[in-house]
């Protein structure tokens, strides 16, 4: 009988989703996992914290750190602000090609 690697009964969390996975996840699904159970309104530095106490990677605490200061009324506030920052990012670095 073959054993399934990635079951594992005591440490589910831990195993099912590698580090290097992280980097490629959907960005979204990635806050969604890591402020489930973060009440809003709230602070971006709340958000940092929830983050760290979570345990999330640095590319998600990096996304965090990048916000603006401001109260976000809901998780869909936060997703539209990480949304915008990679949006003006990209821009940024396509004017940069450009000139």
């Amino acid at each position: 009988m073959s054993r399934d690697m990635r079951y594992a009964a005591y440490y589910t969390k831990r195993i099912a989703r590698r580090p290097q996975e992280a980097a490629v996840m959907d960005p979204r699904v990635r806050l969604q996992q890591v402020l489930a159970g973060q009440r809003f309104p709230a602070e971006r530095w709340e958000l940092i914290v929830v983050a760290d106490l979570y345990g999330a990677d640095a590319l998600t605490k990096a996304e965090l750190h990048a916000l603006p200061a401001v109260r976000f009324r809901s998780l869909a506030d936060v997703l539209h602000a990480v949304e915008r920052g990679y949006r003006d990012s990209l821009d940024r670095e396509q004017r940069q090609r450009s000139a």
